[in-house]
């Protein structure tokens, strides 16, 4: 017992279980660490008040299609104590006796930073697209294998192709 507990209190994620209902009976002590609540504002209350509210309908969905096997992680939003939000990717099995379903365990990792990358990421693209598609030629990037890896609007119109029947082709070929 000592062991496990010096691995949950020691790992860099949050393990939780819920019951049924979807109501928390435990959570580690670092989901204070991602979200600013304790496990003690947390547990016996329902996960779903922790989602963002734009996530909701998805993970009850995904919670519902545990019962049935479907088991995939899930990447979401949770709200925090100050009432911003965190990306978190969560991976859960179902927890049963002998047939009935009795609720979940799961792991929680906090991917905030990353989201915020990609997001970043994302706006700089759009951005370089914008430069791209007022040019009246074609613009194309390719990767070290001379694949497409970025062509303007401009330049699908001048061969009369779709963004994505270029993209992954190789240009000389």
């Amino acid at each position: 017992e000592e062991k496990y507990r010096s691995l949950v209190e020691n790992i860099n994620d949050v393990i939780f279980n819920t019951n049924e209902k979807g109501e928390v009976t435990f959570i580690s002590n670092k989901v204070k660490d991602i979200s600013g609540y304790s496990p003690d504002e947390v547990i016996n209350r329902p996960f779903i008040d922790y989602i963002y509210p734009d996530d909701r309908k998805k993970i009850l969905k995904e919670f519902s299609e545990l019962k049935t096997g479907i088991i995939e992680p899930s990447e979401y939003r949770i709200i925090t104590k100050t009432g911003g939000f965190a990306w978190i990717r969560s991976s859960s099995r179902p927890q049963w006796a002998g047939k009935v379903f009795k609720g979940i365990t799961g792991i929680i990792t906090d991917i905030t930073e990353q989201k915020k990358a990609e997001m970043a990421q994302l706006k700089e693209k759009q951005k370089a697209q914008q430069y791209l598609d007022v040019a009246n030629v074609i613009i194309v990037a390719l990767n070290k294998k001379g694949e497409v890896i970025l062509i303007n609007q401009k330049g699908c119109q001048i061969l009369g192709y779709k963004e994505q029947e270029i993209i992954g082709r190789n240009w000389f070929t």
